[in-house]
C-alpha cells in the first residue's frame, strides 16, 4: 500500500467542550487514494447547496477510474459476493461497478435544487448548507480533512475521542469526532475514521446502504461504530457516516 507517515497537530485550548491535546492524520499513499483525490478536486472550492452541479467530460473520467481502481481491491470484491449471495445485486461484476457509480456520483437535487449535489460530493467532499446561517454538511472523509487542512482551507479546533480507547489519540487510533472551520463555516462536530483506505470506507457504506437500516451498530476493530445511513428515497444516499459509540 505504501508508505504511511504520521502527523500530530497540537492546539491552544479554545472555546469549545471538545478536548483538543492533539489530532493525528495517517497519510496513506496509494493509487486508490491519489484517485479519490483526483475525484475531490473538483469539488475543492466551497459550494452552496442551491448551486446546480456541472460534471464535465473530464470528471466522468476520472469517477470512472475511481471506481475501476477500487473494484480490484479485496473489500470491494468482497462486498460484491457478499451482496450476490444475498440476491441484492446480479453476480455481473460490470454491472455492479455501474451500480457503484450510480449510487456514488449520479447527481440529485438537494436544498430544493436539481443536480446539486451527489452522494460522494457530500459524504467525501462536504458540502455547505444554508439555512438561517451558513453550516458544514457532510465532509466525513480523512483524506479530505488533510488536503484542505494543509491548503489552509480548514481551521481544525478539537476531538470527541472514544472512551474505550484512551485520553489521547496515537498512531493506532482510527475514529475521531472532530469539530472544525471549512473557509471559516462551523461544523459543529463530524465523525469520520481515520487512515482506512478508500475502498474500505466506500465498501463499509455501500453495504449500510444496500442491507442495512438507518442504524448499523457494527463493531470494527476496537470501535463499536453506528453507522448512520440516510436514503433519498430508495436508490440514494443523502448521507452516510460513522458515529462512535461508548
Amino acid at each position: 500500500m505504501g508508505s504511511i507517515a504520521v502527523r500530530v497537530r497540537n492546539h491552544m485550548r479554545r472555546k469549545t467542550q471538545l478536548s483538543n491535546h492533539s489530532l493525528i492524520l495517517l497519510t496513506r499513499v496509494c493509487s486508490e487514494s491519489q484517485l479519490m483525490l483526483d475525484s475531490m478536486r473538483y469539488w475543492t472550492t466551497t459550494k452552496l447547496m442551491k448551486e446546480v452541479e456541472v460534471v464535465t467530460a473530464e470528471e466522468q473520467q476520472e469517477q470512472c477510474a475511481f471506481i475501476e481502481e477500487i473494484s480490484r481491491t479485496a473489500p470491494v470484491q468482497y462486498l460484491h459476493k457478499y451482496l450476490v449471495a444475498k440476491g441484492v445485486v446480479s453476480d455481473s461484476y460490470k454491472e455492479f461497478k455501474g451500480y457503484l457509480t450510480s449510487i456514488w456520483f449520479a447527481l440529485y437535487g438537494r436544498g430544493g435544487t436539481r443536480n446539486s449535489s451527489s452522494a460522494f460530493e457530500h459524504v467525501f467532499v462536504g458540502e455547505i448548507k444554508h439555512n438561517l446561517q451558513e453550516e458544514v454538511s457532510g465532509f466525513h472523509n480523512w483524506i479530505q480533512f488533510y488536503v484542505e487542512e494543509a491548503n489552509g482551507r480548514v481551521d481544525y479546533q478539537g476531538y470527541i475521542f472514544p472512551r474505550r480507547r484512551g485520553n489521547v489519540p496515537d498512531s493506532d487510533t482510527q475514529l475521531l469526532t472532530i469539530q472544525f472551520k471549512w473557509k471559516n463555516v462551523l461544523e459543529g462536530v463530524s465523525s469520520s475514521f481515520i487512515g482506512v483506505s478508500p475502498e474500505f470506507e466506500l465498501a463499509l457504506y455501500t453495504l449500510c446502504f444496500f442491507v442495512g437500516e438507518e442504524d448499523n451498530h457494527v463493531k470494527i476493530g476496537p470501535y463499536h461504530v453506528n453507522i448512520k445511513c440516510y436514503r433519498l428515497g430508495n436508490n440514494k444516499i443523502g448521507s452516510i457516516f460513522p458515529v462512535a459509540e461508548d
